[in-house]
């Protein structure tokens, strides 16, 4: 039994690229809004690694109270609003956040090492954090290289009657769905180097595994036509 493939010529095709490129950007461009947004920008899955990375470590002294959440998937994170610290001999108060976990490990007294940045201070983001942030961002990276590489095939079009002839949406389409495969790979490698335990490790390592041999089979069934 065959299929059928809906063909088109290389200007329709460069088109048909060129708009999955930006919606495969303009997807990433919205994930990484949201995460960075919700449910604060400091507090946020995405705003908690940029202020860890980019923060200044000190010591924080905890406030009396700490909010836990815990998520519907067994996760628990730990806001403490009030907390204080002191910073090139400055001394400031925000909210700290982290895992439950890590309020354990205090150094001296009532105090933690947390990073400080933007008036909140932070301690090591789960990898699950950093995973997340990082296949989005991927994602703008790979939606829009697709879309600007589309340019110069413009140009070869018109300076060569090689590329003329019929072309495959599905080609279009195998590309897109390895697009987002590697942002899914760059996520899990991202998540698999912030880890900090095996479980981690082997649960991002497994996603790269994955979302590799995913993109193999869509390219080879993409080669191999009908």
């Amino acid at each position: 039994m065959t299929t059928s493939r809906t063909r088109m010529d290389f200007p329709d095709f460069l088109s048909t690229a060129w708009a999955t490129g930006l919606a495969l950007g303009g997807l990433g461009l919205l994930a990484t809004l949201l995460l960075f947004l919700l449910p604060s920008p400091a507090g946020s899955i995405a705003g908690r690694p940029l202020g860890y990375t980019t923060g200044t470590s000190t010591m924080v002294e905890l406030p009396e109270e700490c909010e836990i959440r815990v998520s519907s998937n067994g996760g628990s994170s730990a806001t403490c609003p009030g907390a204080t610290w002191s910073v090139d001999g400055r001394e400031g108060s925000g909210t700290l956040y982290g895992r439950p976990d890590q309020l354990s490990q205090r150094e001296t007294g009532n105090q933690v090492e947390a990073r400080v940045f933007n008036g909140s201070a932070y301690l090591r983001p789960s990898a699950a954090q950093y995973g997340a942030t990082a296949a989005a961002l991927a994602l703008v990276a790979i939606g829009l290289l697709a879309a600007v590489l589309t340019i110069p095939l413009w140009t070869a079009r018109f300076l060569s009657s090689a590329w003329d002839g019929d072309w495959d949406v599905d080609d279009v389409m195998a590309f897109g769905v390895v697009g987002i495969a590697l942002a899914a790979a760059a996520g899990a490698a991202a998540g698999y180097l912030a880890a900090e335990d095996s479980t981690d490790r082997l649960t991002a390592g497994a996603v790269v595994a994955a979302a590799a041999i995913g993109a193999v089979v869509k390219v080879r069934k993409w080669h191999s036509g009908p």
